[in-house]
Order: C-alpha cells, then structure tokens, then sequence
C-alpha cells in the first residue's frame, strides 16, 4: 500500500513570494532605486507642478498629491513605485493568502485601493488575476463557450462519406415538394452558435486549460474537483481541436479535444508570478480531497517514496517526493509528519544525506 499522510493545509502552503520579508523596507528600497519615484518626491518637495515626464507617468493632478515623510501620497493612499517585486508582494498578499482566498478582480483592487495606488492599478490587478492559476483551476467562467458547432457536409454523391447518427426520429420537413430529415440539424447549429463564440486560433507549444467536465478524477465529489486542469502544451492543432500533451495522470484518455473544452492559458506579467504559478501546480501534485467517516473533507496527500533529501535556504529541511502520477517535487520536512517508517528507510539506505527531522522519532518507526 502507497504511504499517505494527512496535511494541516496552513503548513502545506509554499509561497514563491517570500511573506516574511518587511513590506516597509520593501517600500522604502522601491523609494530609494527607482527614478520616476525620485522624481515624484523631488517635485513634491519644491512644491513645482509636474514635469512633463512625470505628468504622463502619474496621470493625476499635483494638487492631490502630498509628500508625507518621504513617501508620496494620492487621496491617502500610499504611491507604489514601479517595482514588480513590491507589487507583486501587495497583489499576493491580498489576492492568494490564506485570509483572502482568491477573490475576484473588483474586490482584490478594492481591497488594495484602500491602502495603496499607483498608476494603471486596475489593468494590473486584472492581469494578475486572470493569470492566477489557483483561481482558473477552480472556478467556473462567465463567458460564452468557444468554438462554433458545424454540421457534417453534404455528402455529393452516394457512399461518398460514411458515419454514424445515433439521433432517431426527427422530424421529416418538406421543401418544394422534397421530404427532408436533417433540416432540424441545421437549424439546431444556427441556433447553438448564437451562445458560442469563435475559438482562438491555438500554435503547437501554446499552453491550455483543459475543462475536467468529461474527466473523472479522485476527488470523492464532482463538486471538489478543479474545474480546469493543466496548464499543457499543445501538441498537434486540428480545425476545430487541439492535441495535448497530457501527463501520466491521463494515461489511457485520447489527447485529442474539442476547442470549447480549451482555454488559452493567460501569461503573468512578472516572474514573481510566473514562480507562484508554479508554486501553485507543484502543491497539487498528489493532492486528493477524502471524506472521512463524519463526512468531513480532509486534504490528503498519496506518494510512492522519498528519493533524496536537501536543505532549502528559506524552507529548511525538504525530501524529494514521488507522486503516484509519476511526478515529483520538493516537500518540506513538517508535510511528512506521521510517516516515521517511510523516514527511517529513507535514512538507513542513504546515510549522510540532510535529516532527519527534530520531530522524528525512530521507536515510533520500528513499532
């Protein structure tokens, strides 16, 4: 039997934004090396009216803007430089933590105007929502579904093409003087493309959201599963579909699928996401959701071993994990508490590699 360990989803978390960091010296640093941000202060402080350079930067008049301490204020609100890291701090810290859980564009900028501004806050926040692949993969969309139906063409002479129809009894409709049954099909697709619209044209090595919607996972309830799964690169494009590159979780599914069950994957606008993005894919790894004998959810997590074993700058102590999917990634020491036995093999066939932990106990592991 495959070990499994129950997690404490608060420990489980990896941030690639390192939260611990002081959001002041974070600030005061931004203050301090970036030029239009000098520029701002330098104006504030002689009490002169924008420069031309700083006028199209800001976007907003001089008069609302005061200089308290050296930090630049706008109705309130702190002015943020132009410096991804510090943003992307803010943006994390309101969108992805534990106590924000994901909102949604309107209420993350709303929540982060209440403190801070800086120009083109909206396009911002939007562009780091929408490519947050946390909330793609469990929420729904609101648009409309994507590629048009099409019916099959009319064959031009007998047996010229073959197919199966398991629709029966339509309905015969007569148009001068000829008896028809696939009218009804036609105007079934008029009447379908109306809710649709035109897919994107998708490359070989584009990146998708794949819909779970005719995928079974191992998630106890269709309501706990992600809603898109992914991201995979495109393979093979076809006029109305695309060929995946699936991993070795989807061994046996066709990787050939419909554009209205694809979504383009959106591309973050910093490397700081782009790293808590992957952050993000690398939790879910061997990630199931169980119901326990009260009905509870629990989050477990089902690996195979442990391979290696590194000590990590900021997370400390990690072992390398296999997946039951075939995958593996970095864990922390704490996400294997209770799995003593799966330690003491690790330790006894790879002597001098980093651990054991402080909490491992070798008499809990023989027992």
């Amino acid at each position: 039997m495959a070990p499994e360990l129950l997690d404490n989803p608060d420990d489980l978390r990896l941030y690639a934004v390192d939260t611990s960091e002081d959001l002041d010296d974070l600030i005061d640093a931004a203050y301090n090396t970036d030029p239009m941000a000098k520029k701002v202060v330098k104006a504030l402080l002689i009490q002169s009216l924008w420069p031309k350079t700083v006028k199209r930067f800001m976007r907003v008049s001089f008069g609302d803007c005061e200089l308290r301490d050296g930090r630049v204020f706008y109705h309130n609100k702190l002015f943020i430089p132009a410096n991804d890291h510090l943003r992307s701090q803010i943006e994390y810290c309101t969108h992805a933590l534990p106590a924000s859980d994901h909102q949604g564009e309107a209420k993350t900028a709303e929540l982060i105007k209440r403190h801070y501004w800086w120009p083109g806050l909206y396009r911002e926040i939007g562009g780091f929502v929408g490519a947050c692949h946390t909330c793609r993969r469990a929420k729904g969309l609101k648009e409309s579904l994507q590629g048009l139906l099409h019916s099959l063409t009319v064959p031009f002479r007998p047996w010229a093409s073959i197919s199966v129809d398991y629709i029966t009894g339509l309905p015969e409709c007569s148009r001068h003087g000829v008896v028809y049954k696939h009218i009804f099909v036609e105007d079934h697709e008029l009447y379908a493309n109306t809710r649709r619209g035109d897919a994107p044209k998708y490359k070989i090595g584009d990146l998708v959201w794949l819909s779970s919607e005719n995928i079974v996972t191992q998630r106890p309830s269709k309501k706990l599963s992600d809603k898109w799964l992914g991201p995979f690169a495109v393979s093979r494009t076809y006029k109305r579909a695309c060929a995946l590159e699936l991993d070795r979780r989807f061994n046996g599914i066709f990787p050939v699928f419909h554009h209205s069950l694809l979504r383009p994957v959106e591309e973050p606008r910093t490397r700081e996401q782009a790293e808590i993005n992957k952050d993000s894919q690398d939790d879910q790894e061997g990630l199931i959701i169980v119901l326990d004998k009260r009905g509870r959810m629990q989050r477990k997590w089902i690996f195979d071993k442990v391979t290696n074993s590194r000590m990590h700058q900021k997370e400390g102590l990690q072992y390398y994990v296999e997946w039951q999917d075939g995958t593996a990634s970095w864990q922390p020491a704490r996400n294997l508490q209770g799995c003593h036995w799966i330690l003491y093999e690790f330790h006894r066939n790879n002597k001098g590699k980093p651990g054991p932990p402080g909490w491992y106990r070798k008499k809990e592991a023989l027992e």
